[in-house]
C-alpha cells in the first residue's frame, strides 16, 4: 500500500527532524529552524492521509 511507504517515509523524516532538536539554537530563531524542517514531514503525512481515505 502507498499510504504504508509515505507513513515509513514520514517516521523516518520527524525522527530525523527530532534528532536534530537539541543541537538547534534556543529560542526563537530554533523554533523557525524546527518548523522549516518539519514542513517535508508535513506534506509527506498530508499525501499519506489522502492515499488512506482513497484505499491505497
Amino acid at each position: 500500500m502507498l499510504s504504508g511507504s509515505l507513513h515509513d517515509l514520514h517516521e523516518t523524516i520527524d525522527g530525523s527532524v527530532d534528532g536534530l532538536a537539541p543541537s538547534l539554537p534556543a529560542g526563537s530563531l530554533g523554533d523557525i529552524v524546527h518548523g522549516v524542517l518539519n514542513i517535508p514531514g508535513t506534506l509527506i503525512a498530508t499525501l499519506e492521509y489522502v492515499f488512506l481515505g482513497f484505499g491505497s
